[in-house]
């Protein structure tokens, strides 16, 4: 993985990346789910460097999660990194509203896909009711 010294937009596609890879594979359906909400343009990346992003982070942090049901010490320390970049209130509610999207988008939310989603929550006080406010706003445009 990239350097934990990134911009805050770098950071934010790479803990996006982190949720698509967190049940240790990469579903299509939740990467439609994030071509229908237009989620590489609004983080500011290219699909294919997303993607890209997403196969590192399930080689370096998916699978092992998927295999051990709890985030190694240096993924944790990897994403607290990442979240830190991330200052801006509304970049961090984008990457939970997108988040949202992914872990729900095969039709149910693994136990690895739970707890990265809920360290994002917690880490920057989203709260859900925050999170169905965006998903909202997203229905009406």
């Amino acid at each position: 993985m990239p350097s934990t010294t990134l911009a805050a937009a770098d950071a934010a596609a790479l803990l996006l990346a982190i949720v698509v890879s967190a049940n240790g594979r990469i579903d299509p359906r939740e990467v439609a789910a994030l071509d229908r909400l237009d989620a590489y343009q609004r983080l500011g990346i290219h699909r294919n460097d997303f993607l890209t992003r997403a196969e590192s982070a399930l080689e370096e942090i998916g699978r092992p999660l998927s295999e051990t049901q709890w985030l190694r010490s240096s993924d944790r320390c990897l994403m607290l990194a990442l979240q830190q970049a991330v200052a801006d209130p509304g970049l961090r509610l984008l990457v939970c509203r997108l988040s949202a999207a992914v872990i729900t988008a095969d039709g149910r939310v693994t136990d690895d896909e739970r707890q990265v989603y809920a360290s994002l929550l917690s880490r920057w006080g989203v709260t859900q009711t925050m999170v169905t406010h965006a998903i909202m706003r997203d229905r009406r445009h």
